[in-house]
């Protein structure tokens, strides 16, 4: 998006899943490291703004200078070594990946050709528009003639 001229924002999301190898180690001082570092955002809208400005002021925010040490971003992966093995997730998938050209579907049936039982070749009756016309003119004369009776009451 940066190379578009569009300024990216971020809101902080939390991890709550233990069983997820991407924590942020439970700090929100990585996490806007992650964020901001390692996904190169501009600006970080969170609920904490004094965690944010903490970071952004603090000499161990910049990876370019010359420090003893300096606030990483997370690493995808790197809660797993701290994991216990219970909660790791399994080593591999049960399956293969699926590519589309694995599957295979199946032909469509043919189109059936089905003669419906009134195929005469009349043409169908009259609607019956005509005779509803004249009954709601009926009506509506009906309406206006006796509106007049009780207007002259």
């Amino acid at each position: 998006m940066h190379k578009g001229n569009v300024s990216v924002y971020v809101s902080v999301l939390r991890n709550e899943y233990l069983s997820i190898a991407f924590d942020y180690f439970s700090d929100p001082t990585v996490e806007i490291a992650t964020f901001i570092a390692g996904n190169g955002v501009d600006g970080v809208v969170t609920e904490f703004p004094v965690t944010a400005t903490r970071y952004l002021r603090s000499p161990c925010s910049d990876l370019n200078k010359e420090q003893p040490y300096a606030i990483l971003p997370a690493e995808a992966g790197a809660l797993l070594s701290v994991a216990a093995k219970e909660a790791q997730p399994p080593a591999s998938a049960p399956n293969p990946p699926l590519d589309a050209r694995d599957v295979i579907d199946p032909p469509l049936p043919p189109i059936a050709n089905i003669v419906s039982a009134n195929a005469s070749g009349e043409p169908p009756g009259h609607s019956g528009t005509i005779a509803a016309t004249a009954n709601l003119g009926l009506s509506l004369l009906t309406i206006l003639v006796l509106g007049l009776l009780f207007a002259a009451e």
